[in-house]
């Protein structure tokens, strides 16, 4: 039977596409939140679970390798700023990849007569939902079949991007010895305690988010200042203009890739000149230690700064690195180490055995300047007593479709397909299965709490959440670290059997071990059976004796 279909990559573009389009279309949904529409107001839809297999994700990691060394930098200068356009090249490339194997796959296995596309493009800002390509993309790869473009929205132009100058509207500190901290998030808050007992001046960039009585507190009572970036609009535009250069053997991608980069030329420019106005902090003010958890941009530059001016540095990553077991698996746990580690920084701390093993993998790179420090930044809550009946926490790693990753992340739809499953599995062994949303699934849960009732969707502090369960199930979440440092054991529960994020026990009667790997669902309820029966878990192997307060100050009189 032939089939009408649509393409849709928000709710909004969905929405549009039913009202212009034709009656019993089938949706073909690119984000989370168009699926679980399509589910709630019963749709038909193409799930792509159906179409995609883990070939795709070896293939597209290899791809954009390959896109990745093909670059040559003209005047981009630091590796900060490589990383941004590394990052946004990656993601567009990636999507790129999904969207064309996946109607691939529709039209190999559906009799599809027409594609309805809403024929927008748009560009909003770097990580927007707004930023509309879809219908582009499809214009350029499938000219054989027959594409019905409703409209086309106006497309925003690169030269009518603002340009800014940028300093800090506050230098008036004394010019004494500071320790600067690149942000208060992800448990920087522990090192600023640590800071103010010793009498440190701290010295940290002002951020949105940080509400007045927050920032109050951390002015009165924990000695941090706040600098803030001012912006003027630049009116002559006499400007450095970043460019780079790449090759890639499909014409048609290089192009698409190439308008990608216009779109955030502007906002590298300004990005160029606030670490200028970086770099007059750094000649203003003295300081003996510079902090930061990422490498991209502003807060990577803090680092990079500093090790040009001899002071020293700390990089923390913030997230889970681990070691490789494959050519595809070492792409792309390399990707995400290089947005977390400042390779060049005078220290490089190592929180957890998980990510040991990464650093001795690396023994050649980082031999000189990573320490084993246990956990410093991760969730460290002592949890209380075994519960009567078993709770579970699932840790959950999600990506929207503008920056979608492949191997080691849950895809939407197979998160969705990990929620069917987990909500029965719940319901017929009366377990408690706390699902803590990433922030790319947040906007949905109300609506995935409707769909899966017999799961629990919370915004509770990580902390809170892990002192109720008794076992955490994840793909590759920073929870799996924050679990262990908590006592609480672990399942990789990897049913696509694509990805083992860190060495595990893989027999599942084997008991007292602190982390399973498990990629047959009908063994996941013995082995929580296994974990249930362990009288003596082996914790020792995955987390330090210290807690991470007595962590910090014994690695800072190191330093």
């Amino acid at each position: 039977m032939s089939k009408t279909i649509c393409v849709a990559q928000t709710v909004e573009e969905l929405k549009f596409l039913q009202t212009k389009g034709e009656n019993n279309m089938y949706v073909v949904p690119l984000d989370l939140e168009v699926q679980i529409y399509c589910i709630e107001k019963n749709i038909n839809y193409f799930n792509p679970l159906n179409y995609i297999k883990n070939t795709l994700h070896k293939q597209s990691l290899n791809e954009s390798e390959k896109l990745i060394n093909s670059i040559k930098y003209k005047n981009i200068k630091y590796e900060s700023q490589k990383l941004i356009v590394k990052t946004f090249l990656r993601f567009r490339l990636n999507s790129i990849f999904y969207l064309i194997n996946l109607l691939k796959e529709i039209y190999k296995k559906n009799d599809i007569t027409k594609t309805i596309v809403s024929g927008w493009e748009n560009y909003e800002k770097e990580y927007s939902e707004n930023n509309y390509y879809i219908s582009k993309i499809i214009r350029l790869f499938f000219k054989g079949k027959k594409i019905i473009y409703l409209e086309k929205k106006k497309r925003i132009k690169t030269r009518n991007y603002k340009i800014y100058d940028i300093k800090i509207k506050n230098l008036n500190f004394e010019r004494k010895n500071y320790i600067l901290v690149s942000n208060l998030g992800y448990n920087f808050f522990r090192f600023i305690k640590f800071f103010n007992k010793k009498n440190y001046e701290i010295l940290v960039p002002y951020e949105k988010n940080i509400n007045i009585i927050k920032k109050t507190i951390y002015k009165l009572f924990l000695n941090v200042k706040f600098f803030k970036f001012s912006y003027y609009l630049n009116k002559n535009k006499i400007l450095e203009n970043p460019n780079i250069n790449f090759k890639y053997k499909s014409k048609k991608i290089r192009d698409i890739l190439i308008s990608r980069f216009k779109e955030e030329k502007s906002n590298l420019i300004n990005l160029q000149n606030k670490c200028k106005a970086i770099d007059t902090l750094f000649n203003k003010i003295d300081f003996t230690t510079v902090i930061s958890n990422n490498m991209r941009g502003e807060q990577g530059y803090y680092l990079e700064c500093a090790s040009k001016k001899k002071i020293s540095t700390i990089s923390v990553p913030h997230g889970t690195v681990s070691e490789y077991y494959n050519k595809y698996d070492k792409i792309y746990k390399k990707n995400i180490s290089e947005a977390i580690i400042y390779d060049k920084a005078k220290y490089i701390t190592s929180q957890s055995l998980i990510a040991k093993k990464f650093f001795l993998q690396y023994k050649k790179k980082y031999k000189k300047n990573f320490i084993n420090t246990g956990n410093l930044i991760f969730c460290d809550t002592r949890r209380k007593k075994r519960n009567k009946k078993i709770n579970i926490l699932f840790g959950v790693t999600l990506k929207k479709f503008y920056n979608i990753q492949f191997l080691g992340v849950e895809m939407y739809y197979e998160f969705l397909n990990n929620l069917k499953f987990l909500n029965k599995f719940s319901k017929k062994n009366n377990f408690n299965i706390y699902v803590k949303l990433h922030p790319a699934g947040k906007k949905s849960k109300n609506d995935l709490q409707s769909i899966f009732p017999n799961l629990i969707f919370t915004s509770e502090n990580l902390k809170d959440v892990i002192n109720k369960v008794d076992l955490t199930i994840s793909f590759s979440s920073t929870v799996i670290e924050d679990s262990l440092n908590s006592f609480v054991p672990v399942i990789l529960l990897d049913r696509w059997k694509r990805y083992k994020h860190c060495r595990a026990e893989i027999n599942y009667r084997k008991k007292n071990s602190s982390i399973y790997y498990i990629n047959n669902e009908n063994n996941l309820l013995k082995c929580i059976k296994t974990i249930n029966n362990s009288k003596n878990i082996n914790f020792k192997k995955n987390v330090t004796e210290q807690d991470a307060n007595a962590n910090i100050s014994k690695f800072m009189s190191k330093i």
